[in-house]
């Protein structure tokens, strides 16, 4: 084709935390209402991938970095305990083509690390032999979250 010369890019425009203006159209968006942080708010963008670069893990790699594609998800609460001011929170899973369950899943078990109430740490606290940590069934899971 007149015009297209080498080949075709790897990867797709800039993807600027900061700068809304470089965001495609998300994968989807969902809504939950939680006890504790009011209305939350993610956000995901499908099959987004940093560009990896020659250093640290990849210092020895031979040949092209691969392409490590993965979800990203932008978590907005409305508030937080306490008096501060919520900003977003930013989270990478390497999972693909998420559903909306999925979704909700992620960023609620990355917000119940900060839970004081959590029914795991409260086990655990009052079995001082219990060298791991289990949870019974799916049901005292989905029980406690949000």
């Amino acid at each position: 084709m007149p015009g297209t010369n080498g080949r075709p890019p790897k990867h797709g425009g800039p993807f600027a935390l900061s700068d809304p203006t470089t965001w495609p159209t998300p994968h989807l968006t969902t809504t939950t209402q939680t006890t504790r942080y009011g209305i939350a708010t993610a956000t995901c963008w499908d099959r987004l991938h940093p560009r990896p670069t020659h250093r640290a893990a990849w210092l020895d790699h031979q040949g092209d970095l691969p392409i490590l594609e993965g979800t990203l998800i932008r978590l907005q609460v409305e508030r937080l305990p306490g008096s501060a001011e919520p900003r977003p929170v930013w989270l990478w899973s390497s999972c693909t083509g998420l559903t909306t369950n999925q979704a909700d899943l992620l960023w609620q078990a990355f917000l119940r690390r900060f839970d004081p109430d959590s029914r795991g740490v409260v086990y655990a606290t009052r079995q001082p032999g219990v060298l791991g940590l289990r949870l019974a069934t799916a049901q005292l899971i989905s029980g406690y979250v949000g």
